[in-house]
């Protein structure tokens, strides 16, 4: 049941408009507010009626203009922190009342965004994903080379420099000891003591363990998970969420527009943006692909799953500019997809399952900027990444070959894994002979072996 509080907020009970500068952070208009949309979230998900009904009963008391408006307030005069708490918590109100598909608040989304008065949403948008990309390259990156129990040895390279008449890289590397805890893939907010968001200048939270002065030569070094527990960060899962959902049912006018509003004198293209997340998180535009198996690590897979998997929604239907966007883009996003599946992910060694699941992320990915196109620009582009056919064909018989369909997380069991491959080797060979014949070969050859078992048995009992 939501409280008097929330059913006021959504009855359409007009509101006293406050005058004058609006209220920090630290006031009680904001901690209210804060507290009324975490409420309605778990009354959303948790509400004894159906899911359904009470989104389409808050989206009907204006409750979709509200995450809206939350969402744009974002102006210079005001404290940092207050635009970034409302932010995150009203896009986990928008993944709330949007969960499910719920064609109906889609609608209104699309009905409201679709007006010349929504290109400062988009421009907050916009802004959120340079903020986390500019926070990433600007923080030490945590590669987790070795796992000792809860200890990781680290190396750790510094955000890229220019200096003067010098060319951009990267500041000196080191490696370092430091306790990650017993399960780096819990909520982040308990890797650290709880702080307000924004506490620190570097708007951090907590503070990062930093080396001895006479080992750190001028470069802080971070954990992994104190990076991924910045505010810049902590806003993007949430985000990349609400636009995946935006996009369910194959929403093609939300497809479209995402990339393009026609409405507005400054479109912000929001496909290329996640895309542009995607290389930085994966440390293309510092490491590039070579350590990519190290760059993703136990704090911020879920992020980089959530990143394909909403690159895939904005795909889906199939939304051909969407895909053309994608494949044709100077970002590594395919790459990336065909790197994921491709290669032994190091940090995940104690961590399979996750692993697992971010290949088959990834394999659906590419299924989903291939769907339906006759052109091989595409396929061209995934082929050459990968390289040999056979290796293709190797990947998918391994991971069939290590579990079965009874294994507990379907979705993350290797065979179920191997399948999904094995879908995108096929659709790959429509387009590519070497690898049809190949295919072809290795099916006939996997047909063959158990009924040449069968006949050599049936010998033996003869004899």
């Amino acid at each position: 049941m939501l409280s008097s509080t929330a059913k006021d907020s959504v009855d359409g009970t007009p509101q006293r408009r406050r005058r004058g500068r609006r209220s920090t952070a630290g006031s009680p208009f904001v901690s209210s507010n804060l507290v009324l949309k975490d409420e309605l979230s778990v009354c959303i998900s948790g509400s004894e009626y159906p899911l359904h009904k009470v989104q389409c009963k808050l989206n009907e008391h204006g409750l979709t203009e509200l995450i809206i408006n939350l969402i744009m307030m974002n102006s210079s005069d005001e404290v940092h922190t207050f635009p970034y708490e409302v932010s995150i918590q009203a896009l986990k109100l928008a993944v709330a009342i949007l969960n499910g598909g719920n064609e109906v608040v889609q609608s209104t989304f699309w009905k409201v965004l679709n007006q010349p008065s929504s290109e400062k949403f988009f421009k907050v948008i916009h802004g959120r994903f340079q903020e986390a990309q500019t926070e990433i390259r600007n923080s030490p990156t945590g590669l987790i080379i070795e796992q000792h129990g809860n200890n990781a040895i680290i190396m750790e390279s510094s955000a890229r420099h220019k200096p003067k008449g010098g060319k951009e890289g990267l500041l000196p590397q080191w490696t370092s000891e430091i306790n990650i805890g017993e399960n780096p893939l819990q909520d982040q907010s308990q890797l650290q003591p709880e702080q307000p968001l924004g506490a620190s200048e570097s708007g951090g939270g907590a503070e990062s363990p930093v080396m001895p002065n006479s080992q750190r030569h001028g470069v802080n070094v971070v954990a992994p998970h104190s990076i991924m527990n910045t505010r810049e960060l902590m806003c993007m899962e949430p985000l990349l969420r609400f636009l995946q959902l935006l996009c369910e049912n194959h929403k093609g006018e939300l497809q479209n527009y995402l990339r393009k509003q026609t409405n507005s004198k400054t479109p912000y293209n929001l496909i290329l943006e996640t895309l542009k997340f995607l290389d930085c998180i994966c440390g293309v535009t510092t490491g590039g692909l070579v350590l990519l198996s190290l760059y993703i690590h136990a704090y911020n897979v879920k992020l980089i799953d959530q990143c394909l998997t909403t690159l895939t929604e904005y795909c889906q239907g199939p939304c051909f500019d969407n895909q053309r966007c994608i494949a044709s883009s100077e970002s590594s996003g395919i790459d990336i997809a065909v790197s994921i599946i491709q290669t032994e992910l190091t940090a995940l060694e104690d961590h399979e399952q996750e692993a697992l699941r971010l290949k088959n992320t990834a394999s659906k990915m590419l299924l989903a900027v291939m769907e339906s196109r006759s052109d091989s620009d595409t396929v061209d582009r995934i082929m050459t990444k990968i390289g040999s056919a056979s290796q293709l064909i190797d990947i998918c018989r391994t991971l069939h070959s290590k579990g079965g369909s009874d294994d507990v997380n379907e979705e993350a069991s290797p065979r179920h894994v191997g399948h999904n491959i094995y879908i995108l080797a096929h659709q790959l060979a429509h387009h590519n002979k070497v690898l049809q014949h190949q295919l072809m070969q290795r099916v006939r050859k996997t047909l063959r072996e158990p009924l040449l078992s069968t006949a050599a048995a049936q010998r033996r009992l003869r004899l």
